[in-house]
């Protein structure tokens, strides 16, 4: 009996050592592609941790003030449209690509005009916020940046 009772024991710890487990290091949702297509997206900001030591100005804003109204597109059919707003960085104002959902379905992939593809750690979307970052590794670190948009 007491055999009995200590496998109980045992396995009853095991759920509770996994459920804190999960709470502790919490998985980014599913891309919810319907959401994600249903309207398209304002930048609101870009945010780099840790400070990235690449240019002379140290600074966690990595949103140029040019991209700050700019607008992007996620479609049904898989193609992404970037529009530059009034305040223009380039002088192509609408670039057009490809996006998708990775297999784990937790990050996407962008890949637009001839540029290489992203990929994007989805975060958070809902009727009114999209949120994804980039993470990428060169000699002086790790970085990532956060970026959010506002729904349109």
């Amino acid at each position: 009996m007491a055999n009995v009772r200590t496998i109980i024991f045992l396995f009853l710890m095991g759920l509770f050592s996994q459920a804190s487990c999960k709470k502790d290091n919490p998985q980014p949702p599913d891309v919810d592609v319907v959401k994600l297509t249903a309207k398209s997206w304002k930048f609101e900001s870009g945010t780099i941790s840790p400070n990235y030591k690449g240019s002379a100005v140290l600074s966690t804003d990595v949103l140029p003030e040019c991209s700050r109204d700019n607008v992007v597109t996620y479609k049904l059919d898989y193609t992404v449209e970037s529009q530059e707003g009034n305040l223009k960085c380039r002088e192509n104002s609408v670039i057009n690509g490809t996006w998708g959902v990775n297999t784990d379905k937790k990050s996407m992939y962008v890949k637009l005009s001839s540029e290489y593809m992203n990929k994007l750690e989805y975060v958070e979307v809902s009727d009114s916020t999209l949120k994804y970052r980039y993470s990428w590794t060169n000699i002086d670190g790790t970085f990532t940046i956060f970026y959010k948009f506002k729904a349109i």
